[in-house]
């Protein structure tokens, strides 16, 4: 009778740990963060809202932009060369309403939000909501390259400069 009992017991452990393995690989982990996105410039500290555009902030945004640049697409690269030189702004938009800088000119933009979803992953709703979308091509750049986009946020230092694109 002993000689039964312990194939039993062993049997039913076994039986036991592979159940509680496979219980372990089905179940969904839902306390794993999601994979955060890689942000180039880094995310905005102490954003403030800019509430108005008005042609002070204009000269700003685009002395701005001129600074920054630079900084965030250095690694920006076509066919061994810098590619961000002679960059040009080809948009500045507004993301609370997805209208052009300046207020309420024309229609919403259709297909903003998701710049406006990418943003709020990457950084947090307030930074992407008070950031202004930039929208630049590089024509130092081969193709594959030569459009790219950078969120412009104001904060109390000054205005900042970050993308979620992939430089």
């Amino acid at each position: 009778m002993k000689l039964l009992a312990r194939p039993a017991i062993a049997c039913l452990g076994l039986f036991a740990l592979v159940a509680l393995v496979a219980v372990v690989v089905a179940h969904p982990v839902r306390s794993a963060p999601t994979r955060a996105m890689r942000v180039t410039g880094g995310c905005p500290r102490h954003v403030k809202p800019a509430i108005e555009f008005r042609p002070a902030q204009w000269i700003a945004i685009n002395r701005a932009l001129r600074a920054e640049v630079p900084r965030v697409f250095a690694n920006l690269t076509s066919m061994g060369h810098k590619a961000w030189p002679r960059f040009q702004i080809r948009a500045l938009i507004g993301p609370l309403n997805g209208a052009p800088l300046g207020g309420d000119v024309g229609p919403p933009i259709r297909g903003f939000k998701r710049y406006v979803a990418l943003a709020s992953r990457a950084c947090g709703r307030r930074a992407a909501e008070w950031s202004v979308l930039v929208i630049l091509e590089f024509p130092n750049c081969q193709l594959s390259c030569s459009n790219g986009w950078a969120y412009l946020t104001p904060t109390q230092s000054g205005w900042h400069l970050w993308t979620s694109y992939q430089v």
